[in-house]
Parts: C-alpha cells; sequence; structure tokens
C-alpha cells in the first residue's frame, strides 16, 4: 500500500511539474521538431482527403440551406424609461439665513 501511495504522489508531483513548465518543455528544439513532422504528416494527409472528397461530392449552394432571417429586434427602452438630466433644471428650495447655516458647537456660552 505505501509503494502504491508514493508511486501516485510522484506522479502528481510530475504531472504538477509538467503543467508548470509546458511553455517551456514546448519550446525546446526536440518538440519543435516532432510538432514539425506532425504538421507536415497531417498536411499530406489532408491534401490526399481532399483531392478524394471534391471528385465524389459536388459544392451546393448554401443559400438555399440557410435562408433568410426573420429575427426582429423588440426596442427594450421607451423614451419615458431615460432619465432626464438633474443638473440642468431649477430646483427652488427653502432660502436660509446665515445663522440658519452654521453649526451649533454645543457651547452656549
Amino acid at each position: 500500500m505505501t509503494k502504491a501511495f508514493l508511486i501516485v504522489s510522484v506522479a502528481c508531483n510530475v504531472w504538477f511539474l509538467f503543467l508548470l513548465f509546458y511553455d517551456r518543455i514546448m519550446d525546446t528544439k526536440l518538440i519543435r521538431f516532432f510538432r514539425h513532422i506532425a504538421g507536415l504528416w497531417r498536411s499530406l494527409d489532408s491534401t490526399v482527403a481532399e483531392q478524394g472528397k471534391d471528385k465524389e461530392i459536388p459544392h451546393a449552394d448554401t443559400s438555399d440551406i440557410i435562408g433568410k432571417s426573420r429575427f426582429k429586434m423588440a426596442s427594450t427602452r421607451t423614451t419615458a424609461a431615460i432619465p432626464t438630466q438633474e443638473a440642468a433644471t431649477s430646483e427652488k428650495g427653502i432660502e436660509l439665513t446665515e445663522e440658519e447655516a452654521t453649526f451649533d458647537d454645543g457651547n452656549t456660552e
């Protein structure tokens, strides 16, 4: 049981280090070489598949399949819901004298 726990622990640590250094690993010359070979292999495979595909199936006109959209966007806001500018309007308030505008500090003397 201890050996299994140690193997799982080491495997998790290796996986964590791989994720941590993924960018550096992918920039090494060996990995770039293998990626280049894989891309070359895929491009050769796709050109063979495209050549056989073009001969078998004629191209269809996609405008008949899709059709015209019938979607209509409804207005979500009315003109009454749009707020007016408050700063442009004048507001009548209560006129205060200078004595009423001062604060009381609590000392009567």
